[in-house]
């Protein structure tokens, strides 16, 4: 969260567009940073368990050195955090950063950079600023909690 915080205009307005489009792309790479890290350690444990679990006969005899096959390889299988996964993380990441103004950042990022610096993997999470901060501007929350409440209700 640190990353984007530094977004905020009242925190520091020497920063400069294009540094700010940075502190973006640095957010986005702390996220899948992140969610490779828990999810390798998440496969890790789960193999561990599953070792643990395993009947002796399938984990070899001691002292038999056993296969080098028998040593499953979690981190290859860790799954990749899809667009769909990555928006709500980063609308989270993005109300907990507390931007005082975020349009005003949006805007002069959009703005003030040059266009060609904006396409690719800059484009896109300058993009995806944007659709996070219309989803936040617009969500109706009388009808999230009327939802939420909805199956308690109902179970009652």
């Amino acid at each position: 969260m640190a990353e984007l915080s530094n977004l905020d205009d009242g925190q520091d307005s020497s920063l400069l567009p294009i540094e700010r489009i940075d502190c973006l792309l640095d957010t986005a790479k702390a996220i899948y940073k992140t969610h490779r890290v828990i999810q390798t350690q998440h496969a890790l444990f789960k193999c561990g368990v599953q070792q643990l679990m395993a009947p002796a006969a399938h984990r070899g005899a001691a002292g038999s050195g056993g296969d080098k096959g028998d040593t499953p390889a979690p981190v290859k299988d860790t799954p990749v955090l899809a667009a769909d996964d990555f928006f709500p993380i980063f609308v989270f990441v993005l109300i907990q950063a507390d931007i005082q103004r975020p349009e005003t950042v949006r805007r002069q990022m959009t703005m003030m950079t040059a266009q060609t610096s904006l396409q690719g993997e800059a484009g896109y999470y300058l993009t995806v600023f944007e659709a996070a901060l219309d989803y936040i501007a617009n969500f109706d929350f009388n009808a999230h909690c009327k939802e939420l409440d909805g199956p308690a209700k109902r179970r009652s």
